[in-house]
């Protein structure tokens, strides 16, 4: 059934496209609060105050550019439901609370009738919900930081999230949770759900995708402790797609070229806590757009990246990380497809220019 309503919202969220229609900010949860107590939404506390972020631009001919944050905030829910397959979550009149999920289908589809279901248990208590987006940038630094933000504020709350096999996750929860968590593979209706508004805090809902910065303060924050960089040598990491649906073409031969001038290779394999100390040592990092960039949160300051821009692509994901982090990005424009031996030495080249390439280059860092 879930699978079926997936395929139907995207071809919904396709026509939406072509007729240029957007979503609206009275599907997000201050306007439900806003609008009536009818929706059992109550506003219980303060997520993010941030206004208007200034960045430095380095992913376009702009110097600058800004971002104008609306005041976020955390707030108590009355008999929500839950949708677990893609996190959704209903207002107690059972409208959909379009922020509750990092996935824009939904977000884009505020005013299509969503299927109705039936929770098939009711939790009775109060709970925070921890979304699960299968995706490592969108998982770290839309829906975890709002679930710290809301498990600081009612710490006694029971903690739940729908049943993953999402390594990541699996790993937060049992390092800070152990024993404290429930994942649930049901619809569920539950008395008191707690959520800190997310899809407000992203630029404005027009702009789905932006970082806010009280977010990635969030995250470091809560795993300052992981975060002490080590005194082993610096790292030149190239991020490898060999293998994987997105792999362009001929990379493999770029990636030994890059192992012979002193590389190392992340194929994205190791755990959260893995990542984090892994990443804390690297120098100088280099990949195309995907999710693993988002390692970029646990660099150190000062640390560099290089990011294969494929067919001229300039999203800001990374480059806004990187800008909160204090982390330099470079582009380099590269073709999607294929990587011929042209492009590899135009790639080879860029980085050279750089002083990421021939020999040791940390005396150039």
């Amino acid at each position: 059934m879930a699978k079926k309503i997936r395929v139907l919202n995207a071809v919904k969220r396709k026509l939406f496209n072509k007729l240029g229609l957007r979503y609206r900010d009275n599907y997000f949860v201050d306007a439900f609060y806003k609008k009536n107590s009818r929706n059992g939404v109550l506003k219980i506390g303060e997520h993010a105050d941030t206004n208007n972020v200034v960045l430095d631009c380095s992913d376009s001919n702009d110097e600058q550019k800004v971002y104008s944050f609306p005041k976020r905030y955390i707030y108590e829910i009355k008999d929500a439901s839950i949708w677990t397959p893609d996190n959704l979550i209903f207002c107690s009149s059972g409208k959909l609370i379009a922020e509750s999920t990092a996935l824009s289908v939904y977000r884009l589809l505020w005013e299509v009738p969503l299927p109705e279901f039936k929770a098939k248990k009711y939790l009775s208590g109060q709970y925070i919900y921890l979304a699960i987006n299968e995706n490592y940038y969108h998982w770290l630094l839309e829906d975890l930081p709002v679930f710290i933000t809301a498990q600081k504020l009612k710490p006694e709350a029971k903690i739940i999230a729908k049943k993953t096999q999402f390594r990541p996750a699996l790993d937060f929860l049992e390092k800070f949770f152990p024993g404290r968590y429930a994942l649930l593979d049901d619809d569920i209706k539950c008395e008191s759900l707690v959520m800190a508004a997310k899809t407000g805090g992203m630029g404005a809902p027009h702009d789905h995708g932006v970082v806010h910065p009280k977010d990635v303060e969030i995250v470091r924050d809560w795993f300052a402790d992981y975060m002490n960089p080590g005194k082993r040598g610096r790292k030149k990491v190239y991020v490898s797609r060999v293998g994987r649906r997105r792999s362009p073409e001929g990379e493999e031969k770029l990636v030994n070229r890059l192992k012979a001038e002193g590389f190392e290779i992340f194929d994205g394999s190791m755990g959260l806590f893995e990542q984090i100390e892994y990443f804390q040592d690297v120098e100088v990092l280099v990949g195309a757009s995907g999710a693993a960039l988002t390692n970029i949160l646990w660099m150190a300051p000062g640390s560099k990246v290089v990011k294969l821009a494929l067919d001229g692509e300039r999203l800001h994901f990374f480059s806004d990380l990187a800008f909160y982090c204090d982390v330099i990005l470079h582009n380099i424009d590269v073709p999607s497809c294929a990587w011929n031996d042209s492009i590899r030495e135009s790639i080879e080249l860029q980085l050279n220019s750089l002083g990421f390439w021939g020999g040791d280059s940390s005396e150039k860092l």
